[in-house]
């Protein structure tokens, strides 16, 4: 439990879902709130009309009661005889969702002092209820109407009642009481009815309110999470580029952050190629140094001058394919995106590089088997694909042994392009797996043949991350190393 308390305690909620949080508590407070306003409203609108319509019932009754008593009399036997025959009707009213089966309404008369004369629910006869409001205030001359839960008529569970009076008048004189009255109860079928649809309302709303608080969310961050995950590839140096924001200031921040890694990887490349350079420079240089101090002594034999000078030879040869490997190698790197791609047919691409590395293949002895390229049309950039699969071929016919099969395969898939080279040599020893694609490292060819620069496969790397595809150099089960290229179509 207290693991539990303290990883909640260390948790901390994304911005969205703060900005989330905060937007369903104030809506879901106001949905609550105007629920209970309205509910309120509903409640005191019912009992309106319901009043309205019992002081319309009383005064009716009052008129009648004053006709008789100018008459001479009240007929209570009369009036409690009608009063049982509507107390026993069957109604089956349907009034909209209720269905009313029985009479409710009483009423109650008093005299001039409040002594109770007649009660349709036959108690209290004689009793005093000149302090009740309603019929002390109708005795005053003024509206009298209560709403009470503890009443004479208590007995009946009648444990809220609205009692609405009207005088009963012989001329101006008023000369007794009669009140309406009717249990509040009666009431919450419509109550419960409207308040049962305005809280499915309610629900709905909130339902539909917060699925607009996730949209809005979403719609406010979705640019910084743009922005955020930018920054990320920016940290692990992934090519990638910026992306488009509808705030105008998140886009001045992604600008900006542009700007800034592109002058911080500058600065890197700057300093990382002037170190690698310099390290892979002075091996060469030291050795034309020392074949030049030699050559510069006297009497040197001819056979060991031209040894030297061959050397010198060979040791510019290398500085030479080392400078434009690097600069080949910068120039791709600071590239962000493809240059003008162009449909491209694999086989021709095949045969036009076969054929100038045949002199190679023939002094080797080497096979080609190219029977499984399919004619295929692939999309790419022309030059930066072929110096891909050129370095592939190179590597495939520098490892292979003499009279060994080169094996050639392309096609494509649902993922998109493909195309592999095999060839039979020794593969690649387990403490070189992981560095193959490093700069300047590089494996001893067979049969004593010298390394090349080691930016080969580095090079490879970088075309097909432009092309956002990969490549992979593996040990075939078979034997030899098998070199695949990827990229989408």
């Amino acid at each position: 439990m207290s693991s539990l308390w303290q990883r909640l305690r260390r948790y901390r909620p994304s911005f969205s879902l703060r900005l989330f949080f905060v937007y369903f508590l104030l809506a879901g407070s106001l949905c609550w709130i105007m629920l209970q306003k309205a509910l309120d409203e509903l409640d005191l609108n019912v009992r309106q009309v319901a009043e309205e319509t019992l002081v319309d019932t009383a005064n009716l009754l009052a008129a009648q009661l004053s006709t008789d008593l100018s008459k001479g009399t009240i007929d209570f036997t009369a009036l409690d005889s009608a009063n049982r025959e509507y107390q026993q009707r069957q109604l089956h009213a349907q009034i909209y969702q209720e269905l009313k089966q029985q009479p409710d309404l009483n009423f109650y008369v008093t005299d001039a002092s409040g002594r109770v004369l007649f009660n349709t629910s036959g108690h209290d006869i004689g009793a005093d209820y000149s302090r009740w409001r309603d019929v002390a205030l109708t005795l005053r001359g003024e509206y009298g109407a209560r709403t009470s839960k503890t009443e004479p008529l208590a007995a009946e569970g009648l444990s809220s009642i609205i009692h609405v009076a009207a005088p009963i008048r012989t001329g101006d004189q008023i000369v007794g009481v009669v009140s309406v009255y009717k249990r509040i109860a009666r009431f919450g079928g419509f109550l419960a009815h409207s308040a049962a649809k305005l809280t499915h309302y309610a629900i709905i709303l909130g339902l539909l309110s917060l699925v607009f608080g996730w949209l809005m969310s979403y719609w406010l961050t979705r640019s910084t999470h743009k922005l955020v995950s930018y920054a990320r590839q920016l940290a692990t140096h992934t090519r990638v580029t910026a992306p488009v924001l509808h705030d105008r200031e998140l886009q001045q921040v992604a600008a900006a952050m542009t700007d800034m890694q592109q002058q911080l990887a500058d600065k890197d490349y700057v300093e990382r190629y002037v170190h690698t350079l310099t390290h892979e420079l002075k091996a060469p240089l030291t050795g034309l140094r020392g074949a030049t101090e030699i050559l510069l002594e006297p009497d040197v034999p001819p056979a060991q001058q031209r040894k030297f000078l061959s050397n010198i030879s060979q040791l510019t040869e290398r500085m030479t394919a080392l400078v434009q490997r690097l600069l080949a190698l910068a120039s791709l790197e600071n590239r962000r995106t493809l240059g003008d791609t162009q449909t491209l047919a694999l086989k021709p691409l095949f045969s036009t590089l076969l054929d100038e590395r045949m002199p190679q293949i023939q002094a080797r002895q080497l096979q080609i088997d190219s029977q499984s390229v399919a004619a295929i049309e692939v999309s790419a950039e022309p030059f930066l694909l072929q110096q891909a699969i050129a370095n592939l071929l190179d590597n495939a016919i520098d490892f292979s042994p003499e009279g060994g099969c080169i094996r050639l395969q392309a096609g494509k898939d649902q993922q998109g392009y493909w195309l592999q080279i095999s060839d039979e040599g020794p593969g690649i020893p387990a403490f070189a797996l992981d560095k193959i694609y490093e700069r300047f490292f590089s494996l001893s060819r067979p049969g004593g043949r010298s390394k090349s620069t080691g930016l080969g496969l580095s090079f490879v790397r970088e075309i097909m991350e432009l092309h956002r595809g990969t490549v992979e150099l593996i040990n075939a089960a078979e034997g030899g190393v098998r070199a695949t290229l990827r990229w989408p179509a």
